[in-house]
């Protein structure tokens, strides 16, 4: 959602306004469509509306990509935008699922098992981030603290020397 409305701003900083209204009418028409086929085809109820949703954001990603490129001659760089963060998140969700799986039948404690689960996300989410290329040492220097940050890769071996 967030990198939809991103590139809504910027088809209408192109004096594209009437784009993104295209765009969203027909990404609400799939998002309708992929609804009543979940819930008639599948019996997922509640989480048919949790994966429309998440289609309908995903739609208007591509569209607007395509209308920013199709207007203003930007080509998005697909694997550092999308596949990078989508293994990176796969990969943080098996691993969150796990630590707390395993933390909850060792300890039985929420209270221990959630925030652990979350910070062994956030590193994997981080590391793999890195040693995929996900990010360049320019972008983590702009970071809060990437100076540090850049030093911390470094010594870890997720960045090159």
């Amino acid at each position: 959602y967030s990198l939809s409305t991103l590139t809504n701003g910027l088809l209408q900083g192109m004096n594209r306004m009437k784009e993104p209204i295209k765009n969203a009418l027909i990404a609400l028409v799939l998002h309708v469509g992929i609804l009543v086929g979940l819930m008639l085809g599948f019996d997922l109820n509640i989480f048919a509306v949790v994966i429309a949703n998440t289609a309908f954001g995903f739609i208007m990603c591509v569209l607007n990509a395509r209308s920013i490129r199709r207007y203003g001659g930007a080509k998005q760089e697909v694997r550092r935008t999308f596949f990078v963060p989508a293994v990176s998140s796969a990969v943080m969700g098996i691993v969150v699922w796990l630590v707390y799986t395993l933390l909850m039948k060792v300890s039985g404690s929420n209270l221990l098992a959630t925030p652990v689960a979350i910070l062994a996300g956030v590193l994997v989410y981080a590391v793999l981030l890195l040693l995929l290329k996900g990010l360049t040492e320019q972008e983590i220097l702009r970071l809060p603290k990437g100076r540090l940050l850049v030093r911390l890769a470094k010594k870890l071996h997720l960045l090159r020397r």
